[in-house]
């Protein structure tokens, strides 16, 4: 018989933060693949940023990474030898770069064996990785207002209007709006400047001018 077909976590152990049991451990190589990522996350940076982390990988470590496992303890296989497989859907939660940089050593060379750090929290659920993911990425590489606002729209009624007359296409800026971290051919403005300007328009009625996203998303949904 072959191994299970979950993720497989080697050098792994059992721990406890605030929220109850976490495991701890490496992503076997073979496993990172299996990773998924959600819509709060940021796409990929750009190569050079990229080849940077695969740089480190090859000399040492990264970051540990946070990752939500969507499925209580008994969905996490533990074998003797201190390897468990995590048997429901795994999210990145935290480390995405990092991961994708693994991922893409691996392809060039194989035998690289990359070591992926991770803390793995259970019986998480979209929303809780999401804000999870916004409290992460406070201190790090800043994470655009577009992504942001985009993540505000689970909570916001008026920013996923927004959102989802910018997908429409019936709109007039239809697949011309950035939601993303970085700027894509075809884009003609920013989420933010899109909202500014929105909260701009009918700020004669309500608190729609704020540079901040969060701010801005409160003041659209009290004009709404």
């Amino acid at each position: 018989m072959g191994e299970p077909a979950g993720v497989k976590i080697i050098k792994a152990d059992l721990d406890e933060d605030d929220r109850g049991i976490i495991v701890t451990g490496f992503v076997a190589p073979e496993s990172l693949g299996l990773l998924k990522a959600d819509a709060y996350q940021r796409e990929e940076l750009s190569d050079v940023k990229i080849g940077e982390l695969m740089k480190a990988l090859r000399k040492s470590r990264v970051p540990t990474v946070e990752l939500g496992m969507r499925g209580d303890e008994n969905c996490v296989d533990m074998h003797e030898d201190s390897t468990f497989f995590l048997n429901a859907p795994v999210y990145i939660v935290d480390g995405l770069q990092r991961t994708t940089a693994a991922l893409r050593l691996l392809v060039l060379e194989p035998a690289s064996n990359p070591k992926i750090q991770v803390t793995i929290h259970l019986n998480t659920t979209f929303d809780w990785e999401r804000k999870r993911f916004e409290v992460l990425n406070l201190g790090q590489t800043r994470v655009n207002g577009n992504i942001t606002l985009r993540n505000l729209r689970y909570d916001i009624d008026a920013v996923e209007m927004l959102y989802k007359m910018s997908q429409s296409k019936s709109f007039v800026l239809y697949s011309r709006i950035g939601w993303e971290q970085n700027r894509h051919r075809g884009t003609l403005i920013s989420a933010l400047t899109f909202a500014k300007a929105v909260g701009m328009l009918h700020s004669h009625i309500g608190p729609g001018r704020s540079n901040v996203s969060k701010e801005l998303a409160r003041g659209l949904q009290k004009i709404m």
